[in-house]
């Protein structure tokens, strides 16, 4: 049966499963090249969805392209010793870390929550309901 959506992967690759290599070039958080630890420079054909924003220098894995025999796909980045890790599922509860803002935007709604412990809700309708008790604290409360 020949099937012309399935693409032939050559044994003889040129990157390994599971390689590890250093971004050489990268734009806008995608690396563009990576190079081997036998100094072969490759270019990227694409990054897997969860892969995070990659800057020169970071070593990634890498996967090679079944469509192209010098290419490769970053399949992921390792951490730096001492990074945080920016999210975590614990105890039933999603963490999300940031160092400086943490944006949450649908559309033409976004929540900002900056370090200096400013929080800021913008939308089009903001409603706010309780089953049994809404209760405000500050210093002062402003309304329009």
């Amino acid at each position: 049966m020949n099937n012309n959506n399935v693409t032939p992967i050559s044994h003889a690759r040129t990157t390994a499963t599971g390689e590890l290599a250093t971004v050489a070039s990268a734009r806008a958080g995608e690396a563009l090249t990576v190079a081997r630890h036998d100094g072969l420079t490759l270019p990227v054909a694409g990054h897997l969805s969860h892969v995070d924003y990659l800057a020169e220098g970071d070593i990634v894995t890498l996967a090679p392209d079944p469509r192209a025999a010098e290419a490769a796909i970053v399949t992921g980045r390792l951490r730096r010793a001492g990074e945080d890790i920016p999210f975590r599922y614990q105890d039933g509860r999603l963490h999300l870390t940031a160092g400086k803002k943490l944006v949450l935007q649908a559309g033409h709604s976004t929540v900002e929550l900056s370090a200096d412990g400013h929080i800021a809700i913008d939308g089009k309708s903001v409603g706010v309901t309780g089953d049994n008790r809404l209760a405000l604290g500050s210093r002062t409360i402003a309304l329009n």
